[in-house]
């Protein structure tokens, strides 16, 4: 005889615990309608996260969450958001929507929350902007490098040829003609000064990418998404959203430590440039960002509260049927 689990359904309290997406929802149609594109656009610049904003309303520092760039940005983190709520529980996502009382709910949505507001201001802006700053400060300190180096060069180089020139008059056979002397030694003094403008064209790419770092605009809910996904990983053991969110991140800022270490010369400059442009910086450091910090924060509370894995607390129980009543 087949055994059947009867388990009920309240509407309610899937809204309530949806009540963070609800909440971004609302903020994305608050001029009454579905925005266009450059109505979102618009919008993410008055809320979003930059220096500019921050220097007139610190409260960009939490409403960058809520606004996107543009409706393809909101639904990608709508959907995260979505599985990151029902991941927030000790039950797995089948068992997230059957709810024992509206009490749970509060909680889960209170927490959910709670953990979004810290981990999008804290980890999303502040991995971003340390990212940024750590790989300005690097195309400095190697654009400062290379022009004392050559500066030095083309001054000794400068001098050589001057007693080359008065020396070539005297030169004998093992050096050469004077001609061919200074001959070499020009064609090496232009190869350092072709060094020495390289090395202030870095300079000067350093210093327009921190133009571009204070005019940044940040904007979204994805670092608060995957601070979620990081707190889930830790405090309920539910991987599964962390695995699809911050993974390729994590695996993409790898790719370009790896290939800016194993690139060499020219490359190697040219490759750095490139990582510090906007549309490439922007997103996979703010993501690993709020990762970390969610991630933290379900570390701490689990040392606090002393909380036992879910599979310790749980018992076996025969597989049987399930049922599902939907209830008001």
């Amino acid at each position: 005889m087949k055994e059947y689990r009867v388990v009920k359904i309240r509407p309610l309290c899937l809204w309530i615990r949806f009540a963070p997406l609800g909440v971004l929802v609302a903020v994305h149609c608050s001029g009454g309608h579905w925005p266009t594109n450059d109505e979102c656009l618009q919008r993410a610049l008055e809320y979003g996260f930059s220096t500019h904003n921050f220097s007139k309303k610190w409260q960009c520092l939490w409403t960058h969450i809520f606004v996107h760039f543009t409706n393809e940005h909101f639904f990608a983190n709508s959907l995260a958001l979505s599985y990151a709520l029902l991941e927030f529980g000790d039950e797995n996502v089948t068992e997230a929507i059957q709810e024992e009382s509206l009490w749970i709910s509060f909680k889960s949505a209170i927490g959910s929350s709670l953990v979004m507001l810290v981990a999008g201001p804290v980890g999303g802006i502040g991995g971003q902007m340390c990212y940024n700053k750590l790989q300005s400060g690097r195309v400095c300190e190697k654009a400062a490098g290379m022009i004392k180096d050559k500066i030095t060069l083309i001054y000794h180089l400068f001098a050589r040829t001057m007693r080359s020139i008065g020396f070539c008059s005297h030169a004998s056979g093992a050096f050469g003609s004077g001609d061919e002397v200074v001959s070499r030694t020009i064609s090496a003094s232009l190869e350092r000064v072709g060094t020495f403008c390289r090395g202030c064209f870095y300079s000067g790419t350093a210093g327009i990418q921190k133009i571009v770092n204070r005019s940044m605009v940040m904007c979204g809910a994805s670092a608060a998404v995957c601070g979620l996904a990081g707190f889930n990983a830790v405090f309920f053991h539910n991987p599964l959203c962390m695995i699809f969110l911050v993974l390729p991140d994590a695996l993409l800022l790898l790719q370009n430590a790896v290939s800016h270490a194993f690139a060499s010369g020219w490359e190697k400059h040219v490759d750095m440039w490139k990582s510090l442009m906007p549309r490439q910086t922007v997103g996979h450091a703010a993501h690993l960002g709020g990762f970390i910090v969610g991630a933290s924060i379900g570390w701490a509370l689990r040392r606090i509260l002393g909380r036992k894995s879910r599979a310790s607390r749980t018992s076996e129980t025969p597989r049987v049927r399930t049922v599902y009543l939907f209830t008001i």
